[in-house]
């Protein structure tokens, strides 16, 4: 079972294709990534509506997210797909030794395919975590319901999911152990380059996974949240269904090198029954 990546490009990676965009596909990780991940992140147009990672984003930082988070988790995840062919091929029906639905999607690595050289370009991040419920304001309350649903089994389907890389959740750099991943506090993001906005990219790389993420890890509810003023990105998931439940004023405190500042967030969602 292929659970519908691809796996015919060179290197034998799994990925998938964005409608509309014959040339942009999204993949795992690599290594390789981390000059393309900071010249993206060390951008100030996008840097600007991240709350982390720290900027300018140093580039041994990146290797290291990518060598000891990013990486890891696309391989797990990757595995779960190698247990359940393996209880296939030896016999199973496939829910005998491994739950058929997945932790999470394998390929986040938004990137650009030179027609002419096969040469792939990072150009962005595309993700589904399990959601941190950042509209509840009680610090306690909203702990409480990050890990009562971080501790439910891939699969089911009372999970709330939100958009952002869970990769990018996890990474504290040695000599800055209270920044966590891309976005600090629990938080995760998805980011396009400047250079290819406005062409619909971030949209559909979107749908893409969130409608793989249905199929295969049992998505239900998937929610999404941006800084008041990224009209952008709110426009993005408003484009493919989301709704918007709920603003919580005053949210986050913006890096003094970004601007500084209270933060208002907005957050957006989209059901299925």
């Amino acid at each position: 079972m292929d659970f519908d990546l691809l796996y015919d490009r060179p290197g034998g990676e799994p990925y998938l294709t964005i409608p509309g965009h014959p040339n942009i596909i999204i993949t795992p990780p690599r290594i390789e990534d981390a000059s393309d991940l900071i010249s993206i992140l060390n951008n100030f147009e996008v840097a600007i509506w991240l709350q982390g990672p720290p900027y300018p984003y140093p580039v041994e930082e990146a290797r290291q997210y990518l060598r000891t988070v990013s990486i890891p988790s696309s391989v797990q995840i990757r595995k779960e797909i190698e247990a359940h062919n393996s209880s296939i091929n030896g016999g199973g029906h496939g829910n005998e030794t491994t739950n058929h639905f997945l932790s999470g999607c394998p390929v986040t690595s938004i990137r650009e395919v030179d027609p002419e050289t096969g040469k792939e370009s990072l150009i962005g991040c595309i993700g589904i975590r399990r959601n941190d419920f950042y509209e509840i304001e009680d610090d306690a309350v909203r702990e409480a319901e990050f890990e009562a649903n971080a501790a439910k089994k891939a699969g089911d389907g009372s999970i709330i999911w939100a958009m952002g890389s869970k990769s990018l959740l996890l990474y504290k750099p040695p000599d800055r152990p209270t920044i966590v991943g891309v976005m600090a506090d629990k938080n995760g993001a998805d980011f396009l380059s400047p250079s290819h906005k406005g062409r619909g990219i971030t949209t559909m790389a979107a749908k893409t996974v969130i409608d793989w993420g249905r199929k295969h890890m049992n998505i239900k509810e998937v929610r999404a949240s941006m800084f008041d003023g990224n009209i952008a990105s709110q426009r993005v998931y408003e484009k493919i269904g989301f709704k918007h439940i709920s603003t919580r004023k005053d949210a986050l405190t913006r890096a003094e090198v970004k601007g500084g500042g209270k933060i208002t967030i907005h957050i957006l969602t989209s059901k299925k029954q």
